[in-house]
């Protein structure tokens, strides 16, 4: 894709950053984590300020953002990749993939799109702060949180109903439920976060490595190009 749709795509996620929705999203993300016979609980604080340092760190070009739909899964709108080696001489670090520059045409596509990068956005966040021995479950139950907690708000901004949604599922379904409670200022019961969770490991994008610790050690590394920095 062209040097313009990559600056019509940085346009698109820090308008999303600073939608009037992202100041509905502050919530503690609370995590079972199981590694062999060892079992722990982790809450992890998402807030409008982890989005805020996101933005600024996008301005500041420590977060890049790009439009490469080839590199994304299939049906997905957007990634965090902490890293991408092109090749030996080649890396790239700390980069925001979008499918296409701009969110598209129907207000319930906007919404949807807008969504995905904001859970994207929360795993920027997660590594951007550093966050030690964080498995991926745990990345994945914020950002699952997140986006459809964004996506509620959205669509009361827009006098849509989110409690009216139906047909949705596993991990989507998860995080609806746990959204609307949030929605609604009301408290989350562990279970509900216990049924993200399982719905995460159970999902075969996540299941072999979801409790494995991912790597948050900041944002705004030099790229490797053919022994250059960025």
């Amino acid at each position: 894709m062209s040097a313009e749709d990559d600056r019509k795509a940085t346009e698109t996620v820090l308008r999303v950053l600073r939608h009037p929705s992202i100041s509905k999203l502050s919530f503690k993300a609370t995590t079972t984590i199981q590694k062999g016979s060892v079992v722990s609980v982790s809450t992890r604080t998402v807030s409008p300020v982890l989005y805020d340092e996101v933005c600024k760190a996008i301005v500041d070009r420590k977060i890049t953002v790009l439009v490469q739909p080839t590199i994304l899964p299939p049906g997905a709108a957007a990634a965090y990749l902490h890293k991408l080696t092109i090749d030996a001489d080649n890396e790239w670090y700390d980069i925001i993939i979008l499918g296409k520059p701009d969110l598209g045409n129907t207000a319930p596509e906007q919404v949807k799109t807008a969504a995905e990068i904001v859970h994207e956005c929360t795993h920027a966040g997660y590594d951007l702060l550093k966050l030690p021995k964080t498995a991926l479950v745990e990345h994945e139950v914020g950002a699952y949180v997140a986006g459809a907690l964004f996506a509620a708000e959205a669509m009361v901004l827009l006098k849509a109903h989110p409690e009216r949604v139906s047909g949705l599922q596993g991990t989507a379904k998860a995080a609806w439920d746990i959204a609307l409670l949030e929605l609604a200022d009301q408290p989350v019961p562990r279970a509900l976060y216990d049924k993200l969770a399982l719905a995460i490991r159970s999902d075969p994008l996540y299941r072999d490595h979801a409790n494995d610790d991912l790597v948050n050690d900041g944002v705004g590394k030099a790229w490797k190009i053919k022994g250059a920095g960025r």
